[in-house]
């Protein structure tokens, strides 16, 4: 993800092309021809797609949020975001000869088009990653990337996140500026300026600049804003909390303490969750995901009055200005534009000041994130891999500042120290590839304790041991 500043800086390239009614030349960088600009800004190499159709296969939810997974867009709507989106596919469709083609389907409708050996996709966004991926590998359904022609060490592609979930060297999905899932996804804490104030009377945001912002701090800064409001004895959905955030908070902050639950050691590949398991980050998670003092996890909370769905009402509490932190994506934070309250943002808490970075999770157990795949029933993959190319570099002249300019910052973040958040929250964002592909259904482990209140992650090591280390060694076997 682009800095601020960075972004800035081209969000000028998006007015500028947004505002033209004809298409414009996009390979022309605006550079003199004496220029030094850097090589690894360059456009892709110029060519003729033939005129023919680029099918993108694309599973879309309905509703306002879910615009940035779009893409392609019909006309402008003097929206940014969708302006950009429009202005970056017509001006590639006119240089380099080719209909960009959104097919909205289903992750099902399309691994079935795999297995009939239809030729209905070029690529596909893919969704729900840590269950497809694992079985789009495993059925040998997708092509590896890296052996398709394309330089993908440019720099809109995201080195981080491909770097970590590369298997033997190869890459099966892809994450460059073309796919905004991965930094929607990403796991963060909102907080209530409000509550802070009133309670705690510290500046969080100094907190994490010093790097200061660590989990008993945010534990401590917990006590004594739960409060039963109206003095039934009873604590629900009507009072006010510490937090009220989901079960997969464990991973969140396992994550966040710089915990692994996999690794690649000297080309082995090794379940460190089951292997060597953190004990201090574990029961630090336990001591603070338990403590109903401070914490509700959400599964579990007791509903109030006529509240029937524990998200809903937990959102609702975040909204009303009766809960200090919520574990939100920032998908989630994004829908929040509207309330009333007064919120920031923070990234999840380090274990202790030892600690050199803020890492970040991002939620793999839902839709987001995507990723792009190219199918073996595509006869030219390595042409379908340059238009890829081409659409990921011009993605980060145009929709990635968009969406960050506009839909993050602009619409959504309310101070400056907020945006500074932003870019700790997206600068470490960890893609554990045991997570990731789900080894041995790995995802669920720490919250389905969570939920239960359970302690012993021993026993329930123990239990999932063999299996997880078989699913691994069979999932590996397979790539090699």
């Amino acid at each position: 993800m682009k800095k601020l500043i960075s972004i800035l800086i081209t969000l000028s390239f998006i007015l500028a092309s947004c505002s033209s009614d004809e298409p414009e030349d996009l390979t022309d960088s605006g550079e003199s021809a004496g220029s030094d600009s850097s090589a690894a800004d360059e456009a892709p190499e110029a060519f003729d797609y033939g005129g023919e159709d680029f099918r993108i296969g694309v599973n879309i939810r309905d509703g306002a949020l879910n615009s940035i997974y779009l893409l392609d867009t019909e006309s402008e709507t003097a929206e940014t975001y969708n302006d950009a989106l429009y202005a970056r596919n017509r001006n590639i469709e006119e240089v380099y000869n080719l209909n960009i083609v959104s097919v909205n389907n289903t992750v099902e409708a399309f691994l079935t088009s795999i297995m009939a050996g239809s030729d209905d996709y070029e690529a596909f966004q893919l969704e729900y990653l840590s269950t497809n991926m694992n079985r789009c590998i495993s059925d040998q359904m997708v092509y590896d990337l890296k052996t398709l022609g394309v330089d993908l060490s440019s720099e809109w592609y995201d080195h981080n996140a491909n770097s970590q979930i590369e298997l033997e060297g190869k890459l099966y999905c892809l994450f460059s500026d073309m796919t905004l899932g991965l930094y929607d996804s990403s796991i963060c804490l909102a907080f209530n300026k409000g509550l802070m104030n009133e309670y705690v009377g510290e500046d969080p945001y100094e907190l994490v600049k010093n790097g200061e912002w660590t989990v008993d701090k945010f534990n401590e800064m917990m006590t004594d804003v739960t409060l039963d409001l109206n003095g039934d004895s009873v604590m629900d959905s009507l009072d006010q909390w510490g937090s009220v955030s989901g079960a997969t908070t464990a991973n969140a902050l396992y994550i966040g303490f710089g915990g692994k639950f996999s690794s690649v050691e000297n080309g082995n590949y090794v379940m460190d969750i089951i292997a060597k398991p953190n004990a201090d980050y574990l029961d630090k998670i336990f001591d603070v995901m338990y403590n109903k003092s401070n914490f509700q996890i959400t599964e579990t909370m007791r509903l109030g009055g006529s509240d029937t769905d524990v998200w809903q009402s937990s959102s609702r509490i975040f909204d009303e200005g009766r809960m200090l932190f919520r574990s939100s994506m920032i998908q989630d934070v994004r829908s929040k534009r509207a309330i009333e309250e007064d919120f920031g943002l923070l990234p999840y808490p380090k274990f202790d000041i030892s600690q050199d970075k803020y890492y970040t999770y991002p939620h793999m157990s839902v839709w987001q994130p995507n990723a792009m795949v190219i199918p073996v029933t595509e006869s030219e993959p390595e042409q379908v891999m340059r238009v890829l190319d081409v659409i990921a570099y011009y993605s980060s002249k145009t929709t990635i500042p968009a969406y960050y300019d506009n839909v993050l910052t602009g619409k959504t973040i309310r101070d400056d120290d907020s945006a500074d958040m932003l870019d700790v929250i997206f600068e470490n964002i960890v893609l554990d590839f045991g997570l990731f592909y789900n080894i041995g259904d790995i995802l669920t482990l720490l919250p389905n304790m969570a939920k239960s209140e359970n302690r012993d992650y021993i026993s329930q090591i123990e239990t999932r041991r063999n299996t997880i280390q078989a699913k691994l060694d069979e999932f590996i076997d397979i790539v090699k």
